[in-house]
């Protein structure tokens, strides 16, 4: 599984996902998006961001919890034991340190009851590299705020046309930082 706020989806998403389906082989997978939406961080709704996730990544599970916790708790409710967690490498430690303590927390109510955690890097990201490999969604956005489509549209996940790259530049808003 991943957990993110894909707000717009990214290349880098697309990495994710692309490492949640190799990791699960025929066995499931799912990668749950927040339903966060302001101006500003989250400028798609969720209506639009699930729209946009649908189409750049067919056949994948795609569904909605307020955060990774719900999301694995949402795991465990529907019989799932064992849990391997897919995050940029930059996020791993953070996963590792925030999570790690409810996998078997000795108080029911704040386990997450399961046999298994693992997290796993589906790679590095510098975010101060130029082009497709510093790409994020905060860039993204910030290049739809200048109005730079041809930066924007290196960001966007390979499976979208130049037509869905547009739609999204054009669904993201122009707000001055």
């Amino acid at each position: 599984m991943t957990f993110g706020r894909m707000n717009p989806p990214t290349r880098g998403h697309e990495k994710l996902v692309d490492r949640v389906k190799e990791l699960a082989g025929d066995g499931d997978h799912h990668v749950f998006v927040s339903g966060s939406h302001d101006p500003k961080r989250n400028p798609l709704n969720p209506k639009q961001k699930n729209s946009y996730l649908k189409s750049s990544f067919p056949g994948t599970n795609i569904s909605q919890q307020p955060s990774a916790f719900h999301a694995m708790k949402k795991l465990h409710d529907d019989g799932y034991k064992d849990v391997t967690v897919v995050v940029g490498g930059d996020r791993t430690d953070e996963f590792e340190r925030t999570v790690r303590p409810y996998v078997n927390h000795p108080n029911p109510d704040k386990s997450l009851g399961l046999d298994s955690f693992e997290v796993v890097s589906a790679g590095r990201r510098d975010p101060d590299a130029e082009g497709v490999v510093g790409m994020s969604a905060s860039k993204m956005r910030a290049a739809a705020t200048e109005g730079d489509f041809k930066s924007f549209r290196q960001g966007v996940p390979t499976t979208g046309s130049d037509r869905q790259a547009r739609k999204l530049f054009d669904d993201v808003p122009f707000f001055f930082f």
